[in-house]
């Protein structure tokens, strides 16, 4: 059974403001996706975002050699430039063992993506981003469907990685897992938008396994596991409605949460 759905204790997640306790500034890193990066979009004078990686898998980003970056100048934004350069190029690790901060925050909802295993075998996130470049009608290789089994294998080479970099520079005690699911509903009770049941579904099968196996590694402890609650959709998002686009609640507690952590160590 997932061990997510055994610890979580409601009581810890009531509707609430957030409640800074006044001090230095906890400096944070993500590696993630928006549903962590969101929570810096509220006025929060005791955090600092000191980086932020988006747009890979961990299959991708720490499982895989580095290979040239010949896409992501196609890219208008230089926001998405970076990502998919990052990407390419394997610069996450690098910088997170380089940078001072005080959590180390992770999500997975970027595990969405399609990979792609090139002939050399390195492998690239198929983001939204780097579809938009001729990649795909120039690269060789082939792409690995989000949820499946192979992907599942392929993060878990990417995370064993992961956990064994961070153990070596004593800094596995810094992360934070931001556990989400997929929404079901928005904040009135009616279905996401233009998405499929089904998909969302699938979607939070394949996070609980990523879950169950995180847990093997990190201690609930350092688990931020939102309640029913939380997860539910917003439908004026700032990035428009979706699954992982969640209501303002969920990001109060979110920084609620790094806040104590932060302080009980």
């Amino acid at each position: 059974m997932w061990l997510y759905n055994n610890i979580i204790n409601e009581d810890l997640f009531l509707e609430q403001e957030i409640k800074f306790t006044w001090g230095k500034k906890m400096k944070v890193f993500i590696f993630g996706s928006c549903v962590s990066r969101d929570a810096f979009n509220f006025d929060l004078p005791r955090l600092e975002l000191v980086g932020y990686f988006s747009r890979s898998s961990f299959a991708s980003a720490f499982g895989s050699s580095p290979q040239k970056d010949n896409y992501s100048q196609e890219l208008n934004s230089n926001f998405q430039k970076r990502m998919v350069k990052a990407d390419f190029e394997k610069e996450a690790l690098q910088k997170i063992v380089s940078t001072e901060f005080d959590v180390l925050l992770i999500d997975f909802v970027d595990e969405r993506f399609k990979l792609f295993k090139s002939t050399t075998g390195s492998i690239v996130t198929l983001s939204n981003e780097l579809s938009k470049t001729p990649f795909l009608r120039q690269a060789e290789g082939v792409a690995v469907s989000p949820f499946s089994d192979e992907h599942f294998q392929l993060w878990e080479r990417g995370w064993k990685k992961f956990v064994s970099s961070l153990s070596s520079h004593n800094l596995l005690s810094k992360v934070v897992v931001n556990c989400g699911l997929w929404a079901k509903t928005d904040e009135q009770g009616d279905a996401i938008p233009n998405v499929d049941l089904n998909l969302i579904e699938k979607a939070n099968s394949h996070l609980r396994r990523l879950y169950d196996r995180v847990f093997l590694d990190i201690p609930a402890s350092q688990a931020f596991m939102p309640s029913d609650k939380m997860v539910v959709g917003k439908l004026e998002h700032k990035w428009g409605a979706a699954p992982f686009h969640y209501v303002d609640n969920y990001y109060y507690n979110l920084v609620d949460f790094l806040v104590a952590f932060d302080d009980s160590r």
